[in-house]
Parts: C-alpha cells; sequence; structure tokens
C-alpha cells in the first residue's frame, strides 16, 4: 500500500513538473538604432502579470504552461503583442511610433505597470456586446467594480446611471480625447443624449479609485477615458447595422470611412437613430446622433476634428414604486404618460498635436461641449385639473487644454505636464405650461476653472515611482431669480486645490502581479429580452495606390 502510494506521489510531482510554468527570458531594442531599451513593460494580459526590463533591456518572467499573449509598450513606441509559443529567448525590436494619435492617448492613461487599478477595452473587445445601448450598460458587462440602473427598466437607452465602486457617476471623471464630458456644475453625464456613442469610439480605459485624470471633474470613484475612433490606421469601409429586440426596439447605423488618403487626410462618419417602447410603461425614448471625425496625418504635426450631435426624447419613470405594485406588476411606473423630456447635447473638437522628436511632442484642443432641452412634470391641483411645469436647461462649455509629453531627459523617465482652461455658462428655468415663452423662474450659473497638472513615472532599480500633481483654482457664481427670491444674493464661491498623488510598485521575483482584479458584474433580473442584429458591408476594402 505504501508503495502504491509513493508511486502515485511520484507520478503527481511528475505531472506537476511537466506542466509547470517556464521561464522566458529575453531583451528589447529599438528597430532603428539597435540601442537597448530599459523601463519597457512587459504584460500578460490574461493573467494579469507583468514586468519590465532592466537597464540592459533585458527581462524574465514566469509563463504560463498554455498559450498567452505578450504585450510589449513603451512610450514613443508602437505597441506589440504576440502570442506565446513555447520559444524561451525571445528578441524584440520596437518600432518608434509613427502614430501621434496613440503617443498622445498613452500619455493620458496609465499603462499596465502604473501603480493604477485599472482596465482599457480595445473596439474590438467592446463590438461583441454593443446593439446599440448606451455606455453604461456596456461596462457593466465588460469591466469589474460598474454596477448600472435603467429607470425605463430595459437596460437599453432613457434616463440610466452607474456606479464606480459603489459611488455614483457624478464622481467619476469622464473625458473624450482628454476633454471633459461630465456638467461641470452638477458633474452628471447623460449618454442617453448621444445615442450610440460606444460605436464611435477606439478604446476605452477605466480606472478605480483616484487614478490619473488630468482635466475635468475630481475622480473619486475612479475615470473613465475614451478615445475617439482612429482614422488613419484602417482602409476604407462602410457599415449597416440593424437591430430589433423587446418592447419595439429598432435601431439603424450607418457608417462610412476614407480610411488614409494620399492627401494624408483621413474621415470617418456615423448616424444612428432608434425607438422604443422602453419595458416600464410610457418610458419609451425616440433618439438620433451624428458623429463625424476628420484629421490631418503628416509626419511631424496631426490635427483632428471630432463632433457628434445627439437628441432623445424620453418618457420618465424617476418615481419609485411600492414593492406590492412591482409584484403584482413589475412594468409599474407612477409619473404621468405626459411627463416626457426633450434634450440634446453637442460636442466639438479640435486637436493639434507635434512631434518634437521621437521622445517628446505638445498636444492641444480647443473644445467645446453643450446641452439643452425641455423637462416635462405634471401634477393634478385640487380641483383635480391636470397641470404641467417646464424645467428648460441649457449650458454651453467652452474649455482648452495643452500638454507636453516626453521621456526626453532621463531615459527612465515619462514626464507630462499641462494646462486646462474653461467657463461654463448656464441657464436654469421654470414655466407653468402652456405659457413656455414666459418662465416664471430664470436662474444664471457660471463657472471658470484653470488648472495646472503634472505627471511622471520613474524605473529605479526594481522599484516603479509614480507622482501626480495638480493645481485647481475656480470660481462659481449662481444668479437666482430675482423676483421669485427678492432677498436672495448671488452665491459666489472660490476654491483652490492642491491634489497629490504618489504610486510605488516593486518587482519581486521577476515578477509581480499588476492588478489583482475581482470580477463583479451587475446581474438584472430576466425580463425575457432579446436582441438581434444584422449587418452589411457595401464598401469594400481596398488597396489604393500611392
Amino acid at each position: 500500500m505504501k508503495k502504491s502510494l509513493l508511486i502515485g506521489c511520484f507520478f503527481l510531482l511528475s505531472l506537476a513538473s511537466a506542466f509547470s510554468q517556464s521561464v522566458l527570458s529575453g531583451n528589447v531594442y529599438d528597430s532603428l538604432t539597435s540601442e537597448s531599451l530599459s523601463g519597457v513593460n512587459i504584460y500578460l494580459p490574461e493573467i494579469n502579470i507583468g514586468t519590465s526590463t532592466d537597464e540592459n533591456g533585458k527581462f524574465k518572467i514566469e509563463m504560463p504552461p498554455t498559450r498567452s499573449r505578450i504585450r510589449v509598450s513603451h512610450i514613443g513606441f508602437s505597441t506589440f503583442t504576440m502570442v506565446y509559443k513555447g520559444n524561451n529567448d525571445l528578441h524584440i525590436a520596437l518600432l518608434p511610433a509613427q502614430n501621434l494619435d496613440e503617443i498622445v492617448i498613452q500619455a493620458f492613461r496609465a499603462t499596465e505597470l502604473t501603480p493604477v487599478t485599472e482596465k482599457t477595452l480595445q473596439k474590438d473587445q467592446l463590438k461583441p456586446l454593443l446593439v446599440g445601448q448606451d455606455v453604461q450598460f456596456v461596462l457593466e458587462k465588460a469591466t469589474p467594480s460598474i454596477l448600472s440602473y435603467s429607470e425605463s427598466g430595459g437596460g437599453f437607452s432613457n434616463y440610466g446611471q452607474f456606479r464606480l465602486r459603489g459611488i455614483d457617476q457624478s464622481r467619476v471623471n469622464i473625458t473624450l480625447n482628454g476633454a471633459p464630458l461630465n456638467d461641470m456644475i452638477d458633474q452628471g453625464v447623460f449618454f442617453s443624449n448621444f445615442t450610440d456613442f460606444t460605436n464611435s469610439i477606439q478604446s476605452v480605459q477605466v480606472q478605480r479609485g483616484v487614478g490619473t485624470s488630468s482635466n475635468g471633474t475630481a475622480s473619486y470613484a475612479g475615470s473613465i477615458n475614451f478615445e475617439s475612433v482612429k482614422l488613419n490606421d484602417e482602409k476604407p469601409s462602410g457599415e449597416i447595422e440593424l437591430v430589433g429586440g423587446s418592447f419595439n426596439t429598432y435601431k439603424v447605423r450607418l457608417s462610412a470611412k476614407t480610411g488614409l488618403l494620399p492627401s494624408k487626410t483621413a474621415f470617418f462618419t456615423q448616424f444612428s437613430t432608434f425607438t422604443t417602447d422602453g419595458y416600464r410603461y410610457h418610458t419609451g425614448t425616440d433618439s438620433y446622433s451624428f458623429y463625424g471625425s476628420g484629421g490631418y496625418f503628416g509626419d511631424n504635426d496631426v490635427v483632428k476634428f471630432t463632433a457628434f450631435i445627439g437628441n432623445s426624447q424620453n418618457g420618465l419613470a424617476y418615481s419609485p414604486v411600492a414593492i406590492s405594485e412591482i409584484d403584482n406588476d413589475p412594468r409599474t411606473n407612477y409619473l404621468n404618460e405626459n411627463d416626457t423630456d426633450n434634450f440634446g447635447q453637442r460636442f466639438v473638437q479640435l486637436q493639434h498635436t507635434h512631434r518634437f522628436s521621437d521622445n517628446a511632442n505638445l498636444s492641444s484642443s480647443f473644445y467645446y461641449g453643450g446641452s439643452g432641452g425641455d423637462y416635462f412634470y405634471s401634477y393634478y391641483d385640487e380641483n383635480g385639473a391636470l397641470n404641467q411645469i417646464n424645467y428648460p436647461l441649457q449650458n454651453n462649455h467652452f474649455g482648452i487644454t495643452s500638454s507636453f509629453n516626453s521621456n526626453l531627459w532621463v531615459e527612465k523617465l515619462n514626464f507630462t505636464t499641462g494646462i486646462h482652461a474653461y467657463t461654463f455658462r448656464r441657464l436654469n428655468e421654470e414655466s407653468l405650461m402652456p405659457d413656455d415663452a414666459n418662465p416664471y423662474y430664470v436662474e444664471h450659473s457660471n463657472k471658470d476653472e484653470i488648472s495646472l497638472f503634472a505627471k511622471a513615472d520613474y524605473l529605479l532599480g526594481k522599484f516603479r515611482i509614480y507622482g501626480d500633481l495638480q493645481f485647481r483654482t475656480l470660481n462659481l457664481t449662481i444668479d437666482p431669480d430675482d423676483t421669485v427670491l427678492p432677498d436672495e444674493s448671488n452665491i459666489i464661491k472660490n476654491w483652490t486645490f492642491l491634489n497629490p498623488r504618489l504610486g510605488l510598485t516593486y518587482e519581486l521575483d521577476q515578477h509581480k502581479t499588476i492588478v489583482h482584479q475581482l470580477w463583479q458584474y451587475g446581474q438584472r433580473a430576466n425580463q425575457s429580452g432579446y436582441f438581434w442584429r444584422v449587418f452589411f458591408d457595401p464598401i469594400q476594402p481596398c488597396e489604393r495606390n500611392r
């Protein structure tokens, strides 16, 4: 019996050894100069471990017995991805990044080795999840720590919110190409105002915690950074998408992309529209959006224009419903069918990036954001007559941001510094319908802010030190209606903030855990919903004569 047990243990140990991890070693160098590159990120995305090259460009990392992707990235160089097939000695030549878009987005975001909890999703990872739903419902399925809520109950559009690590979205810094999307006073973002936004982006990074955000609202819960769709790295293409689903949901999306033309310009355009009845009673939505982008891509300069406009008309369902009513009919909505909104949002951004060298560039952008519309509330007076109040809102947001990105002075130092300034103007009104032209309450709110920021990470032996410092000064003025509130003076607030962040990682035994992610998906009760999707590709990719 003991002999059999010993033989069995020997067999198990042999089997474990056969399937044990192997050590992969290699070196990384500049393909043009053949110089070794230190501080290069070596990352295994399937198992969330990574390391970085030493001062001689060498690295070692334990590999799993199964195939795994290896992602090699470094500021100023194009990211390289390969599949590990068992070879234990690699010589990797990185190409200096020719795509300035890639350089700029690296400067705004955290890398896998930055001491920040983050998840970055590319367009091809988001595509299987998309049926035209708003952003928060996609991110809930694709990233940990996000839980979304849908007032209409359909999880498609209408008014929806999300929480990141249990904190509401007004405490989440949300940007597109570094420009803030948050309302700068109430700090919310209403994705239903610009339908199908997710189909217009190239990638999204979700940072959980204070993160590395430089522009816009404070990231108490985290930050979400969107990168607009790339223009110059694909061939000409076109797409037609038809979607149908539960509760009379129908959507059409048309898009076209030129690819990079001989004139060094490229363009992309997209139009989406959909209608749905919503899951809860009278929570239907009719919406449309248009997205357009174009750019010039020179050897050392990129000029890029991005714009979108959207509008949605929603039936409202914000009032809570008693559990007894939900048990009887989960589609119950206490609000009147005349309680609707009609809101739109618009955004324009003009970016310019200049490359001084492979290791230094300056990126600046001017942006405008605005939104507005009507929001109706119905009630019955003491005589039983139906009355309605409109709460119209208009705001305009102008801003400029500029950042200098470099690892010029010290090979192991990546450094970014910049400035962000904006002015925000908001108009709140209240009027008794149908006399909408003569509001009984008018309030003006203004907010102006200037912020300076700097961040850097430095590789020191096995330590990677990360620092981020932001200085913000702002003024907020609220001017209430003098007729309704004659004794109320203007509210004037001035604040100044200094926000430092410091992070440190240490490489232990040539590998380290980058992020320990607990995958937590918010599950919505089954509502017997379904969706179908059909694609047509009328424009076939083709080679262009240069």
